[in-house]
């Protein structure tokens, strides 16, 4: 599984099936049946989501389905079971007027609030994810277009270690138009830049 996905992925994933299928540990993989797995659902339903659940429980899938293909269990009893319902939730997006009373309590003078700033607004005028923004170098903007190039994202594994990784899929890597306010703010911000730089 480690050679078929990103580093990120297998890590994430990973930590999850760590902290979640403990609850397994003391049966051997012929032993667990779907009531097993039933009780272990209404155990993570007591702290999680229904929607988060469901992609723990496909990860369980997936390894009893590779159990089965190793000879090591002759059902899988995730499956069985099937998946615990989902919720459909609603994501709040914020409205300009939030927006707007957001960014107005951060003071430019100070270097950090002015890179919340810019960071808050590049977030919301461009849709971009957090990762995406946090990758974007001075090459990837062209001012005198207005376009914005988005070819890779941030991955972080501490504060000490990380690196630029390839998107998920091609449709991430796009290039999106930037405003003239945006343009502003960003070459405003490039300014500051240079000047700590230089010290």
């Amino acid at each position: 599984y480690k050679t078929q996905v990103k580093e990120s992925t297998y890590l994430n994933r990973r930590s999850t099936i760590q902290k979640h299928f403990s609850y397994f540990y003391k049966m051997t993989v012929d032993e667990i049946e779907p009531i097993n797995v039933q009780n272990w659902q209404l155990e993570l339903a007591k702290e999680f989501s229904p929607n988060y659940i469901r992609i723990v429980q496909g990860m369980l899938s997936i390894a009893f389905d590779r159990a089965v293909v190793l000879g090591l269990a002759k059902k899988n009893p995730s499956r069985m079971i099937g998946n615990i319902k989902s919720k459909k939730t609603k994501v709040d997006f914020w409205t300009l007027d939030e927006f707007q009373k957001v960014i107005s309590l951060l003071y430019k003078g100070d270097y950090y609030e002015h890179y919340l700033f810019i960071s808050y607004w590049l977030l919301f005028m461009t849709g971009m994810r957090i990762g995406e923004a946090a990758a974007l170098q001075w090459s990837d903007i062209n001012f005198e277009t207005g376009l914005l190039s988005i070819t890779k994202t941030l991955y972080y594994k501490t504060m000490d270690e990380y690196k630029f990784m390839e998107p998920k899929t091609q449709a991430s890597i796009r290039t999106i138009y930037i405003d003239t306010d945006t343009i502003k703010e960003l070459k405003a911000w490039q300014e500051v830049q240079q000047k700590v730089l230089k010290g």
